[in-house]
Formats: structure tokens, sequence, C-alpha cells
């Protein structure tokens, strides 16, 4: 696991992603912020449908400055 991960790595990595795609790793990240002593795995079908968004058409993304304003990141 990479232990130097930062918020801002992860604001990059969702710099240009649908919003269909925040509003998942919204709620995963909800789900671990609740169970943060229960290991979290993704099943083949979710992993799916993950890949599927990220090939989405990039006019459906939103901005970094949006995703900012909005999480206040």
């Amino acid at each position: 696991m990479n232990t130097s991960l930062t918020a801002n790595d992860i604001k990059q990595k969702l710099e240009h992603v649908p919003y269909s795609i925040l509003e998942r790793v919204a709620e995963y990240v909800d789900a671990l912020l609740e169970n943060q002593t229960e290991e979290f795995t993704i099943s083949e079908k979710q992993k799916k449908i993950l890949d599927k968004a990220l090939k989405q058409d990039k006019n459906t993304f939103i901005s970094r400055d949006d995703i900012t304003k909005k999480y206040q990141l």
C-alpha cells in the first residue's frame, strides 16, 4: 500500500471523471469511514461497472474546481 498518498493525489485522479463516478467514490469513502476495521473489496461486477464509467464520454465530466468547491477539498 502506498503510504505517501495524499488528498491532493486523490483530487488529481478525480479531476476529469464524470459525476456518476464521483457519486460512487463518495459512497465508497463513506463506507470505508463507517467500517474502518473491516476489509473492503469490490466485486468483479463492480469493477466492470467502474471500468465502463471511466470510458464514458468526456463531455459528462465536471471540472476539478467544481469538485473542489462541492467537497471542500
